[in-house]
């Protein structure tokens, strides 16, 4: 069996006004390649799934409660589900995270 390639270029988008692409869907997990320009937000929301991010370019701040944290190239966070978070591009480039929704 050849295993199925998803592309950035055809991952279908999540929403209009957000550079989010599902890459991967099953009942378990999510995984969507999440794309922002400099200095574009993403307001503190809520999910509830747990969400893990991992940045593979640039960086951001990460907001969780009351907490903000530095997010760099690499690193790699959990959320709890129900844990209202947002994130921000803090560099001169693009922000660009793989981000993983544990669904069950």
């Amino acid at each position: 069996m050849i295993p199925h390639i998803s592309t950035l270029q055809d991952a279908p988008i999540i929403q209009p006004n957000l550079d989010a692409k599902i890459m991967y869907a099953s009942k378990e997990l999510d995984i969507v390649h999440l794309h922002l320009n400099p200095q574009e937000k993403i307001p503190v929301h809520q999910n509830p799934v747990t969400v893990i991010f991992c940045v593979l370019q640039g960086k951001g701040i990460l907001t969780c409660r009351d907490d903000i944290s530095e997010l760099n190239q690499y690193d790699v966070v959990e959320i709890p589900a129900g844990v209202e978070r947002g994130l921000s591009n803090t560099s001169p480039g693009d922000l660009r995270v793989l981000v993983i929704k544990k669904l069950a």
